[in-house]
């Protein structure tokens, strides 16, 4: 069982569990970050940090996602992001995950 951050059972969280998800995953990460100039693994901490966005949205709503273009699904996510607190703009440029 997967547990947040005030220790109690997270819902609806799905892990990765085929190749095709995982290789999803990475193609998010790798877009997203493309899009934020920011490093992938700087965009996975985020993603798995404060709202679990990668587990808790991206896995689970695979089936629909998947079928979308790039843009779609980066600027999704990053609405996403925005909502839940991962994408914060420190520059003018482009953004910063924490």
């Amino acid at each position: 069982m997967e547990r947040n951050d005030s220790g109690t059972v997270a819902k609806d969280v799905k892990p990765i569990t085929t190749l095709r998800e995982l290789e999803f995953v990475v193609f998010c990460i790798e877009n997203l970050a493309t899009s934020l100039h920011a490093p992938s693994d700087r965009v996975y901490r985020a993603l798995v940090g404060k709202g679990d966005i990668l587990n808790q949205y991206i896995v689970p709503c695979y089936e629909t996602l998947h079928t979308q273009g790039r843009d779609y699904i980066v600027n999704d996510i990053r609405e996403v992001m925005a909502e839940r607190g991962g994408l914060v703009g420190t520059d003018p440029c482009g953004y910063d995950c924490f």
